[in-house]
């Protein structure tokens, strides 16, 4: 399996995006992903607006789902792009995959 390491802790919400950015890295090669409103929104039923004051704390607590489906999308994808968006149809798609993730 390829071995997609990633850099969480360096992660920062970017509001003209309305997303969490944070890094992988495989062989020498950077990735940035960025996780959208509505894929944190899609995660669980928030009591509170994902927002620039909370969006990190969400992907913080949800590091469990994000990191395997940015894992899934970039296998997913020839290795080429610099980017990838992990969407709310991403995380849904993993839900269907691997609903354990989802659990507890």
């Amino acid at each position: 399996m390829l071995d997609l390491t990633f850099t969480p802790a360096v992660r920062r919400w970017i509001a003209d995006r309305e997303a969490v950015e944070f890094t992988g890295q495989w062989e020498g090669t950077r990735y940035r992903f960025y996780v959208a409103r509505d894929a944190l929104e899609q995660i669980e039923a928030l009591s509170f607006p994902v927002n620039d004051s909370s969006a990190e704390n969400v992907f913080d607590e949800n590091q469990g789902i994000l990191l395997p489906a940015a894992h899934r999308l970039w296998l997913a994808s020839d290795k080429t792009q610099a980017e990838f968006v992990i969407t709310a149809e991403e995380i849904k798609a993993l839900r269907d995959e691997q609903p354990g993730l989802f659990e507890g």
